[in-house]
């Protein structure tokens, strides 16, 4: 009876160790790669050094990579078009509130989609590098 005990403790250690390899070595880094982009900062773009134009964004997050499309005319910015989002995910279809936020506050410096705060993160990111292609 005491040895069963045992060999049960030591079976459910062993299943309790490899369930701890197993998230370190296929979650982890993903929490920690997310964590980091939360925390990314989002430098916001003089439009006055922005030529009229339309500019191309992206930003890789994971296995994926947001592309974004930015028309600026007169130093604001006219258009911002999503050309590539996880849109089968209910996260990233609340990230694409921040393209109002942005047309609205003409600024990166925005708050992030409640609820979708990496995603926004990424879109504004791609957002972000669209405009830079475009300085003087």
């Amino acid at each position: 009876m005491k040895k069963t005990f045992v060999l049960l403790v030591v079976a459910a250690l062993v299943i309790i160790v490899i369930g701890i390899a197993v998230f370190m070595a296929t979650a982890y880094p993903m929490l920690k790669e997310q964590a980091e982009v939360r925390k990314m900062p989002i430098h916001d773009v003089e439009l006055a050094k922005v030529k009229n134009g339309t500019y191309h964004g992206e930003f890789t997050y994971g296995n994926f990579t947001y592309q974004v499309e930015v028309v600026v005319d007169e130093h604001q910015i006219q258009r911002i078009s999503i050309l590539k989002n996880r849109s089968e995910d209910e996260h990233a279809k609340k990230a694409e509130d921040i393209v109002d936020r942005v047309l609205k506050a003409q600024s990166l410096k925005i708050d992030v989609v409640t609820g979708a705060t990496t995603t926004s993160k990424a879109l504004l990111k791609a957002i972000e590098t669209a405009l830079t292609t475009g300085f003087k």
